[in-house]
Formats: C-alpha cells, sequence, structure tokens
C-alpha cells in the first residue's frame, strides 16, 4: 500500500515526462536521524523514501535520486538521437555526461563532450530532445550562427517554436527540486 506524503511539500509521484515514465513515492519515516534514501520497489512503479522524512531531508533525498537516475538514462536516450543524426552531422558524440546546473541545459565541448542538465528528465519529451539536438549541432558549429540554426533546424524533430519554448523551459521543473 502507498502512503501519501507525511510532509505536505514533498510530492506524491515523480513524473518524468522526457522518458514517458511516472514513479509513485511511498514515504516511511524510521526516525533515524540524518539523510532519507530512495530506493527503487520491487514492483518497479514506485520508490520508497526512507529515514528522516522532513521536507529537506526529503527534497534532498528526492534531488539525489533525480541526479543518479538522469545520469543512468539520458546518456542512453542522447546516444540514440546522436546516432539517428549522425549521417547529417558528420559524427557522434564522444560522451555524454549529466549534471544538475542552475539554469543552462547543456554544453558541448570542441571534443564533442556533451553535458546535459538532469533537469531534461521533466520536459516533455520534444523540448527534451531539442535540447540534445541543439547541443548535438554544436558537434559541427561551435557557435550560434545562423549556420549554426539553419543546421539545428534541418535536424530531425527540431524546429524552431521547440527552440523558443526551452527559454521558458523551468516552468516544467517542480517547485520542490528547485526550493533550497
Amino acid at each position: 500500500m502507498l502512503t501519501p506524503s507525511v510532509v505536505p511539500a514533498l510530492p506524491d509521484r515523480l513524473t518524468f515526462p522526457a522518458l514517458g515514465e511516472l514513479w509513485w513515492l511511498e514515504y516511511r519515516d524510521t526516525g533515524t536521524r540524518g539523510s532519507a534514501q530512495v530506493r527503487m520497489r520491487s514492483d518497479a512503479a514506485s520508490l520508497r523514501v526512507s529515514g528522516e522524512i522532513s521536507e529537506r531531508a526529503g527534497r534532498e533525498a528526492l534531488r539525489r535520486f533525480v541526479l543518479r537516475y538522469a545520469r543512468q538514462v539520458l546518456p542512453v536516450l542522447a546516444q540514440g538521437i546522436s546516432d539517428e543524426c549522425r549521417p547529417q552531422l558528420g559524427r557522434s558524440a564522444r560522451d555524454f555526461a549529466v549534471m544538475n546546473a542552475r539554469r543552462r541545459w547543456g554544453s558541448c565541448s570542441s571534443d564533442g563532450r556533451i553535458r546535459l542538465n538532469c533537469k531534461l528528465l521533466f520536459f516533455p519529451k520534444e523540448q527534451a530532445r531539442q535540447v540534445i539536438l541543439h547541443e548535438l549541432a554544436h558537434l559541427r558549429e561551435m557557435n550560434h550562427s545562423k549556420r549554426f540554426y539553419e543546421l539545428l533546424f534541418a535536424l530531425p524533430g527540431s524546429n524552431k517554436d521547440l527552440e523558443k519554448a526551452n527559454r521558458r523551459a523551468m516552468v516544467h521543473v517542480p517547485e520542490w527540486f528547485l526550493s533550497a
């Protein structure tokens, strides 16, 4: 049986639209002081948050889980998109890493390393894909010139409306993830 959050500011579910996933949360306050832990349950549809279930400890545990999970799934997603775009780009990314930056959704280094923000999990699929496509386009054009945008919008699934929407994409990130 799933228990509702014992702290109203904590969510009862994690929704990752970029992946089409929904995880129900079960909170178990064990009375143990210190940080809370998040573990996948055997039903693969829910997570258990246990330990000290204060608002602060719960948020920190959920943030750690999101970052850890993003490090598992976003590189796989991005590699698939990179492979799909290889004919247009002439190369693939060297590797993908995931971080939790305040505002930057991604970056691409001149040696082909792409960094993605874990908050992409909270984006709609098309917007997360647009961020990845944007960074992949930097494999050929390391700037934001007219040529860069022509290349970007020629990639499959890329468009100007999504690129513009990503400037306001912080609205998709839940408040509990952002609050200190």
